[in-house]
């Protein structure tokens, strides 16, 4: 498979304690979450991406089944 690094999809991998927080500055601040540019997210509890999602539902987060997703679909994944 080839990457998307032409994609403006900010992709991020790892909702724990420190990764849900710097997900949640990506989102508030509009780095991502814009219908041209969302927040493409995966953890190993998808819960935690639900809850993010919910958090922040004037924003576009897109949840992926796994980390590989998320790595072809985005330009620039954090993890």
């Amino acid at each position: 498979r080839e990457l998307n690094m032409s994609s403006s999809a900010v992709g991020f991998v790892g909702l724990g304690i420190m990764g849900e927080g710097m997900a949640a500055r990506l989102l508030s601040e509009g780095v991502a979450g814009s219908s041209d540019k969302p927040l493409v997210v995966w953890n190993r509890t998808p819960s935690k991406c639900d809850a993010l999602q919910s958090k922040f539902s004037d924003k576009t987060v897109v949840i992926k089944s796994t980390a590989r997703e998320v790595i072809e679909a985005c330009g620039v994944t954090y993890c």
